[in-house]
């Protein structure tokens, strides 16, 4: 019997995500994390699984995935989006108040000017919405 490789179970939940066969993907992108729990893509699994959340309209669950991203791998590249994703959930289940702390947080945390640029110019839309 062929075994699976990291890489295989990665490229099927990716092409799931890419059809937005989003169901489909969260399952897979699962199985990826739990077969592969020390695979360095393991963080991009969990940013896809929120983001298959997110595409479902399933704001908490997607924002569950988004803060295990956070906390599991900080000084990941999808830490930083994950932030970013939170805050469009907050603001997606009408909660601008905390949707701003995230933005806010992000800005005093960031050591990355284009990223606190990218959180000033979010906050101005969220203050015109």
């Amino acid at each position: 019997m062929p075994s699976l490789s990291a890489e295989a179970q990665f490229n099927y939940a990716r092409h799931c995500f890419e059809a937005n066969d989003y169901r489909t993907a969260i399952v897979e992108f699962k199985r990826f994390v739990y077969l592969f729990p020390n695979e360095p893509r393991t963080d991009r699994a969990y940013y896809h699984i929120g983001l298959c959340f997110f595409q479902l309209a399933e704001y908490d669950n997607a924002l569950n995935y988004f803060e295990k991203t956070v906390k599991a791998y900080p000084d990941s590249e999808f830490a930083l989006e994950s932030r970013f994703r939170i805050s469009s959930c907050y603001f997606q289940m009408n909660d601008p108040d905390a949707a701003e702390k995230t933005l806010l947080k992000l800005i005093q945390t960031s050591e990355q000017k284009e990223a606190k640029d990218r959180a000033f110019y979010r906050l101005g839309w969220l203050c015109l919405e």
